[in-house]
């Protein structure tokens, strides 16, 4: 398949955004605002390849793990899919598949002691996440935590960016039971 044909749909000013972030002196610049290197962020995608790119390119100098596991019909192009394979700790497998298949994929390639699935249009910040390994880190007995949603509200023509709790129910809650599965 031709590289034209696999990235239809994506401009090429993205494609050339994303691997520019790949390329070059850059790749080995990790940001040092945070540590994230006991962090695994898997991506499950179908169909919606721009925003991979746009997953790519944030996490490429972040350094955490990066595993983006694409149902999509048709695989990256080959210009990707190399710049992808080259750095260190990226990786992007094509599974036309079940999203269960591909989660469980990326379960059998995780190395770090932390993982957080992330929706291929959202972003999380690196400091929350660096803040959710620290609470982690400090108290063994939990196996998960939650953040904080910053999420953008349409209002009438205008978008305003509305700052608000994920699962606001939630506030406060805590499970500590000596059997998680439980």
């Amino acid at each position: 398949m031709s590289d034209i044909a696999s990235t239809k749909g994506i401009s090429r000013t993205l494609v050339d955004w994303c691997v520019s972030s790949l390329t070059g002196p850059v790749v080995d610049r990790q940001s040092s605002e945070v540590d994230l290197s006991m962090l695994t962020v898997v991506v499950p995608s179908l169909n919606r390849q721009d925003y991979v790119l746009r997953q790519v390119r944030y996490w490429s100098s972040s350094s955490a793990h990066l595993i983006i596991v694409d149902g999509s019909s048709s695989p990256l192009s080959d210009r990707i899919r190399s710049a992808i394979e080259a750095h260190p700790r990226i990786t992007y497998r094509h599974v036309a598949s079940s999203l269960p298949d591909r989660l469980a994929l990326a379960g059998g390639l995780l190395e770090t002691p932390y993982a957080v699935m992330l929706g291929d249009d959202e972003f999380h910040l690196q400091t929350g996440l660096s803040a959710s390994v620290a609470v982690l880190d400090e108290n063994p007995d939990l196996v998960g935590c939650t953040g904080q949603v910053l999420r953008s509200t349409r209002v009438g023509r205008y978008r305003r960016i509305a700052f608000e709790r994920a699962y606001p129910t939630m506030h406060g809650y805590s499970i500590r039971h000596p059997a998680p599965v439980d």
